[in-house]
This record gives C-alpha cells, structure tokens and sequence, in this order.
C-alpha cells in the first residue's frame, strides 16, 4: 500500500474522531486527499494509456509477422508447385527415356538380323560365285581339252593324207610299219592347190558377244615359230580354230619327204565336235545366258521395284537394268548416270564410258517387258526412292531434337549443381531434387 492512501486514511479516522471544531481543517485535508487521490488516478490513466499503446505496437508487430508468415506460406505453395511440376517433368523424361531405349534396343535387334541375313547372303553370293568359277573352269577345260583333240586329229589326218599322196603307188598297210619304226615324215609335203581350204567353225549362238565371253583358244601362226611353238594357244577368241600353213611350217627337215616338190595341200580339220562337246558349250552358253537375264515380274516386286529399266538402244523392244555385281551395287533412279560415273571411278577405271558399254558390262537384260511396264516400273521406282529419302529425313531431324534435348538435360544438370540451390528430397521417391530458392 502507497503512503498516500495511508496518509488519506489517517486522515478519514481523524475526521470521524475528533470534534466538530476541527471540521474545516479536516475538511480541508479532506480537499487534499481528494486532490492526491487525483492526481493518482492521473497518473494511473497515463500508465494506462503508455501500456494500451505498448499493446498496441505489440500488436501491429504481430499482424506485421502475420503478414511476412503469409507471404512465406504463398512461396512454399508456389515452391511445392514448381516441385510437383519438377516431379511430373522428370516422370515424362523417364518414360520417353525408357521409350528410347525400348527403340534402341528394337533398332539393335533389326539391325542385327539384317546383318546376319547379310552375311548370309554374302555368303550364299560367294557359294554362287565359287560354283560359277568351278563351272566356268570345268567348261573351259571341257572345250581345250576338245579343241585340243581336234587340233591332234587335224594334224595326224593332214600327214597320213600327206604321207598317201607322197607315194600313192603304195597301199597305207605297207607305209604304216616304216612309219612306225623310222617315226619320220618324208621330206616334202605334196602341195594341192585346187582342193579348198576346210575349217571348223563354231555355231553364230555361240559367237562372241555380250552375253558369252568364252575364251575359244587358236593355233598361233607365228611364221618363226619351231616345232615346239607350234602349237601354241593364244586365248583371243575366233571363230577359225586351225589355222592354215601352221603344219607345214611347223614340219622340220626330217620330217620331209624323200621325193620331188609335188604340189602341196592346205591343212583342214575333217572332224567336227561331239555331241557331248555341243552339249557342254550350249550348257555354258546358257548358264551365262541366264545370268544377265531376268523377268519384269522379278524387276518388279509387286510393286516395290529397286532397278529403273532402261530402253537401250532407245525405240527398240530390249529394256535392261544395270547393276554392278562386283560391288554388289544397285543403281535405281537415273541408272545410266549413276553406272557412268561409278565405271569411271576407282573401282573401274573405264575410259570408254558410252551407253553401249555400260549396257554391256553392267546390264541385264528384262523379259516380258514393254515400254508402258517400264514407265509404271520407274514411277514407282523413284516415289519409293523419295519416300525412303523422306524417312530418312525425318529420322536424321529425330536424332537432332533428341540430341538437342539432351544437351538441355544435361546443362541444366550442370546449371543445378552448381552452388546456390537448396536440395529437396521428394517423400514420394528418392530422387534428390535440386529448387533454386529466391528470397
């Protein structure tokens, strides 16, 4: 208790006890108490009104926090968007990433198998070939070891004729034993001028030309050539297998005849091939026939055709395609264009690059063909070359975008490691996040 309220007291108990007299003093102490009491009340009204204000900054403080506290709150809201959204985005990244490598894997499997049906088909091109080059070989040994034949059966009939018309007083039953044992020719060979030249000539199916490019050998008729040269074979094809006058100058001076210079004959072949022989050169001529041939239906494909056909020479009813078989190429769209410039590269090395001759070399030629076929057949021809070339295209503009969005990935990777940035790690899986907080 204050002194001021002990003093007013006092002074109340000393109004009620003492006397009437004293009344105006104590009333007058009574105006003092009540002027204290006053200015009590006064000051506890400023205390007061000093502690309202104090509540009051107070509460403007609290209602400043209130504010900062909502303003925090609307961040973290926009903070766990933006991270839901990171969430969702990097969801769609793992799907397509997956979906990626599900197509990577798709185009390893196809392109292995293409490989192996590749080396399958190498390897069944290089069976072909191989029995092609045995069959090639066996046929030209068929037809030297023929012409070889022929070549001896030539020779012996032109001396036993010589040797008959040299002493044509003598049967051939007595000349025989001296030929057998002297193993010698008379000195001079009996010359007939007025029996003509016989020759043996191949078949005009079998003549050389594109489609058969056999080596038919020939005697030489070297004029110094001896007895040992011959018979030499020279691998030029023609079309004269024995030539005239090679006997005579490959007789030496003891296998001449005893007697006088008597009239001379020309060397001839009576013999002509075998049946078998025929058949053997008809056989090769036709596997190499059928090699640089092919049907419309198969240039074709129902519809899917890989070869233009050409019209060569140009107004006539022979179509071709060209194709390298060496390199294993095949030239589609401006085929003849395409086929010069590959002759006249490194591979070929060809000079004389004329239409005629890379039909010749690189064609093959289309049966049952005309000329609206061929249309249709190059239309389709180069509206799948351009679909192919569109695919293409699109799938090289693919593998940009995806590479370019893979650099963005990754730089922004790199951007969020960088320091400055708050990790967050997400409840729902354990993938840390990286949110970049401004205050």
């Amino acid at each position: 208790m204050s002194t001021s309220t002990m003093a007013l007291n006092a002074n109340v108990s000393t109004i009620f006890d003492s006397p009437e007299a004293q009344f105006d003093a104590d009333s007058r102490s009574f105006e003092l108490c009540v002027v204290q009491v006053d200015a009590l009340f006064d000051d506890d009204r400023a205390a007061h009104e000093t502690f309202h204000t104090e509540v009051n900054d107070q509460l403007q403080r609290l209602g400043q926090l209130d504010e900062k506290k909502k303003g925090h709150q609307h961040q973290l809201r926009s903070l766990q968007v933006e991270l839901d959204e990171l969430h969702i985005q990097m969801d769609e990244l793992r799907s397509r990433i997956d979906s990626k490598n599900m197509q990577i894997t798709d185009h390893c499997d196809q392109i292995k198998a293409c490989r192996q049906e590749g080396e399958s088909l190498l390897a069944l091109m290089d069976q072909r070939d191989a029995a092609r080059k045995q069959q090639n070989i066996a046929c030209e040994k068929a037809v030297d070891e023929a012409l070889t034949k022929a070549r001896e059966f030539a020779v012996a009939m032109h001396r036993t004729e010589a040797i008959l018309r040299a002493s044509p007083n003598k049967r051939p039953r007595e000349e025989a034993p001296s030929q057998q044992t002297t193993g010698q020719l008379p000195s001079e060979l009996p010359r007939d001028t007025d029996r003509p030249v016989k020759r043996l000539r191949i078949p005009e199916s079998l003549s050389p030309g594109p489609w058969n490019q056999l080596p038919f050998p020939r005697v030489s008729t070297n004029d110094n050539s001896g007895p040992s040269q011959s018979k030499a074979i020279t691998s030029s094809p023609s079309k004269t297998l024995y030539a005239p006058g090679s006997t005579e100058k490959s007789l030496g001076p003891s296998q001449s005849t005893a007697g006088g210079p008597t009239p001379g004959t020309q060397p001839f072949v009576p013999r002509v091939m075998t049946r078998n022989e025929r058949r053997q050169l008809a056989k090769a001529s036709k596997l190499a026939e059928a090699d640089r041939t092919i049907f419309f239906e198969d240039v074709f494909k129902r519809g899917e055709p890989r070869h233009q056909i050409i019209n060569h020479p140009p107004g006539s009813a022979t179509f071709w395609i060209l194709e390298c078989a060496e390199h294993r190429i095949q030239f589609g769209s401006d085929a003849l264009v395409m086929t010069t410039q590959h002759a006249c590269g490194l591979s070929h090395h060809e000079i004389n690059a004329t239409p005629s001759r890379m039909v010749d070399k690189f064609g093959k030629l289309v049966w049952c063909c005309t000329a609206e076929k061929a249309a249709v057949n190059n239309e389709m021809c180069a509206e799948l070359e351009e679909k192919a070339l569109q695919r293409m295209n699109r799938s090289e503009a693919r593998m940009e975008q995806d590479g370019s969005q893979r650099d963005a990935v990754v730089a922004s990777e790199q951007k969020q490691n960088q320091p400055g940035h708050v990790r967050v790690k997400s409840e729902e899986s354990e993938d840390t996040i990286v949110v970049s907080l401004t205050m």
